[in-house]
């Protein structure tokens, strides 16, 4: 389907290049297959992992099928005109595999216009989708170390989807309410994230946790409101929060290092209900127009060398 959809849409657009993002990876089968056909430059985007995803090990694949994805991703990564993804750390993971032209293209955010707004109570909120790779017991192994004057009015908000045996054992063992939401329109959740005074992400328990950085993490510095990381320490989006001011990353097992930074945002929150990071030249580089831009530049860069 691919192939032939493909075919149609070249005849009749003549188009002076190919760019194909995924996931779905299998899809780059069929571009590169179209790149060759017509004799066009390609650019393969992959904005996560191929063969080390985290979610690979629920697909229970065959040896045989195993080795096959593996061809298939050695493929792409050879025979793409260039490659590109999130981060400078899965440049590294796809350059060990295979040589090539690899550039970093960020998800990219817009800032927002809106101001931040007040609250009564500490709120931490987590937005996406949190899956069994993405373990909530540190955040609340350090709640329960908090004392009792800040538990009163703190609360956890979940926006998205929650792995069941996650939230069953956040609502039984979370010291502060939790309230769990299903996925909202991103223009209403960011409008709900004004008034937050904590964002959390968790980092998928996987391979190359310290090399990716999810799509959230976007979203979040948009809100400018101090982010809670746990997992990645050390790696890019570690980076990414200490170059712009906008958090702190812990390892799983830091569960006083996270303890003590709640306490200092809840002290913050304290003196100020209305919780807001400034906005400094560091993000620019994570802006969706500074992207664009560079997007742009790499395409116009492809076609020239054929």
């Amino acid at each position: 389907f691919l192939k032939q959809s493909g075919r149609r849409i070249i005849l009749r657009e003549k188009p002076d290049l190919i760019l194909s993002s995924s996931p779905p990876h299998s899809l780059q089968i069929g571009a590169g297959k179209l790149a060759r056909l017509f004799r066009l430059p390609w650019i393969a985007d992959l904005r996560d992992p191929w063969t080390e995803a985290f979610w690979e090990k629920d697909l229970n694949r065959t040896l045989l099928a195993g080795r096959l994805n593996h061809r298939y991703e050695m493929k792409v990564l050879r025979k793409a005109s260039a490659v590109i993804t999130v981060s400078p750390g899965l440049v590294d993971m796809f350059k060990q595999k295979a040589e090539n032209c690899y550039y970093v293209i960020h998800n990219g955010f817009t800032r927002l216009n809106a101001s931040a707004k007040a609250s009564s109570v500490f709120t931490i909120m987590y937005t996406g989708t949190l899956s069994k790779f993405q373990d909530p017991e540190p955040l609340l192994k350090a709640l329960q170390l908090l004392p009792d004057k800040m538990l009163d009015i703190m609360r956890l908000r979940f926006i998205g989807k929650v792995y069941d045996a996650h939230k069953t054992h956040i609502e039984h063992t979370s010291p502060v309410p939790a309230a769990f939401e299903p996925y909202l329109p991103h223009d209403r959740m960011m409008e709900e994230a004004r008034s937050a005074s904590l964002l959390l992400k968790i980092q998928a328990q996987s391979g190359y946790s310290d090399k990716s950085i999810g799509a959230k993490m976007y979203d979040y510095l948009a809100m400018r409101k101090p982010i809670l990381v746990i997992g990645g320490k050390g790696g890019v989006i570690e980076s990414m929060v200490a170059g712009t001011d906008s958090g702190s990353v812990f390892p799983e097992k830091d569960i006083q290092g996270i303890a003590h930074f709640l306490t200092r945002c809840f002290n913050a929150f304290e003196k100020n209900p209305v919780l807001s990071l400034p906005s400094g030249e560091a993000l620019k580089q994570y802006e969706t127009s500074e992207n664009v831009r560079r997007l742009s530049d790499i395409m116009h860069e492809v076609i020239r060398h054929g």
